[in-house]
């Protein structure tokens, strides 16, 4: 293991534990998407779903002018779009979704037979203005494509996008992002993790009690942070172990966003025009019109 370089640490600009709401039969803390923090650009929404039983999921609804990355915990996830792409995540597996000028998609959880349990992260990227007519994209990663680096003694940092300390994945989110799942053993650190200085960056705890720049966290809660630093210094004080998200993007400075349910444009009049589009079947939304996933659960049409 090679020596670390000193690096400043950033300073904590909010740090929110959200109360979880029920939506779809899901338990749901959304820190992004919605009250003092309905965005953080260039980052739309940040659900941390929890689901127990039968859960009948997202049935087919559609999007505009995001991307959308999901992470899986526990249990399973199955998903079918509009362009007839289909697949299941498993635990450690990411799925991304470029939703681009339209599509139609369903997400079912499939809970852990053991657990009965299922939980994952979803997280709305916005798109810069110039790609919100590109067309609809989807990819898989697997748990096992991810590279891990080990910058400290019990710090192991899985590397979904961007770079950690010698390790790389390809960012494939057109506002360039990074999305790392670390976890520390107890007693495990301090490292202080490099950022991209102008890019905003946060840090959500998935287990134990983490500390970011010298705050301690509980599971759910997250840490936004100031752009006063190179880095984010991340340890675990606990005799247990932690697991955190560390993810940070490009802000997409002076870009206007306005939102409405799945629909996302630079303009109210872009929103206006989604819906429309959509209605109709029209710029972007022809493969979505009529279309049905194979979920038994529908849920009931967006503005029909």
């Amino acid at each position: 293991m090679t020596t670390l370089p000193t690096i400043r640490s950033r300073s904590i600009l909010r740090q929110l534990l959200k109360p979880a709401h029920s939506q779809m039969g899901a338990k749901i803390h959304q820190p992004i998407g919605s009250g003092e923090f309905s965005e953080f650009m260039p980052f739309l929404l940040l659900d941390d779903l929890q689901g127990e039983g039968q859960n009948p999921g997202f049935g087919d609804h559609p999007h505009r002018g995001q991307e959308t990355m999901t992470y899986m915990l526990e249990g399973s996830l199955v998903h079918q779009d509009s362009n007839g792409n289909k697949g299941t995540l498993h635990v450690g597996d990411m799925q991304l979704m470029r939703a681009g000028s339209g599509i139609m998609h369903s997400e079912t959880p499939v809970t852990d037979p053991k657990t009965n349990r299922s939980r994952g992260i979803q997280i709305w990227v916005a798109l810069p203005k110039a790609n919100l007519n590109d067309p609809a994209a989807y990819k898989d990663i697997s748990s096992a494509e991810c590279p891990v680096s080990t910058p400290a003694p019990g710090v192991k940092v899985k590397v979904i996008a961007g770079e950690s300390f010698g390790a790389s994945m390809s960012i494939w989110t057109r506002a360039p992002a990074w999305y790392f799942d670390i976890t520390l053993s107890a007693k495990a650190g301090p490292v202080t993790h490099p950022v991209p200085g102008n890019w905003a960056a946060f840090v959500h705890v998935l287990e134990g009690t983490p500390s970011v720049a010298g705050s301690r966290g509980r599971p759910h809660e997250t840490f936004f942070m100031e752009r006063d630093g190179e880095g984010i210094k991340i340890e675990n004080q606990s005799s247990e172990a932690a697991r955190l998200l560390l993810i940070a993007g490009d802000p997409l400075e002076g870009q206007e966003v306005h939102r409405m349910g799945p629909f996302v444009s630079a303009s109210r009049s872009g929103i206006t025009k989604a819906i429309l589009d959509y209605r109709t079947g029209s710029n972007g939304f022809e493969r979505a019109s009529g279309w049905k996933s194979d979920a038994v659960h529908q849920s009931k049409p967006f503005w029909s």
